[in-house]
């Protein structure tokens, strides 16, 4: 299994809103965009992130949140209802955005950061096809592979250890929060 809804027909739209209204926020930081080539066509907007201490960004398990993080109190709430429901510590939290037709090219997220946390997905507008790879081997036709239609208001764990790539199939962008927490009981 590569793919767990934990919910669905979530309200997510106080959320969307606090994007909405402060849509100029993806533009205060752009290394995903500018520095991570599979993600090149994705904005964030980063509201707990890694503390670097001369380490891969991979490799550090210090996060904290950004000075941008205070002016999202639903997505606070919703993270706070997170960690009631299944526990764990939660480490870096983005709200990313990415365009009608754009890709998040096939990647595995590795480093020694991911090894013992969970990624979620919280879906807040649009739908789109997240995809890992089976066998791990990568191909050009992702046929065979494990997809999923993530849809606006779902939550959804998934393993960003194996080889993976996202299509946005939606007319509307794709914006979702991403987060990993450590130690969580979402599986029950």
């Amino acid at each position: 299994m590569n793919h767990f809804k934990l919910a669905e027909n979530l309200n997510v739209l106080p959320m969307l809103k606090e994007v909405a209204m402060q849509w100029d926020d993806f533009n205060l930081e752009t290394g995903r965009q500018d520095t991570i080539e599979c993600q090149r066509m994705t904005q964030s907007i980063n509201l707990r992130k890694a503390k670097l201490h001369n380490l891969h960004i991979n490799d550090t398990h210090t996060t904290t949140d950004t000075q941008t993080y205070v002016r999202y109190p639903k997505v606070r709430e919703f993270m706070n209802w997170f960690v009631e429901q299944y526990g764990g510590e939660v480490y870096r939290i983005a709200i990313v955005h990415l365009p009608k037709d754009g890709v998040v090219d096939a990647h595995i997220d590795e480093g020694q950061y991911y090894a013992d946390k969970d990624r979620f997905h919280l879906v807040l507008s649009g739908y789109y096809e997240n995809i890992v790879v089976t066998p791990p081997q990568l191909n050009t036709e992702f046929e065979g592979d494990e997809v999923e239609l993530y849809s606006a208001g779902e939550l959804w764990w998934f393993n960003n250890k194996e080889t993976h790539h996202v299509e946005n199939k939606s007319e509307l962008s794709r914006i979702s929060i991403i987060f990993d927490v450590k130690n969580s009981k979402w599986r029950g």
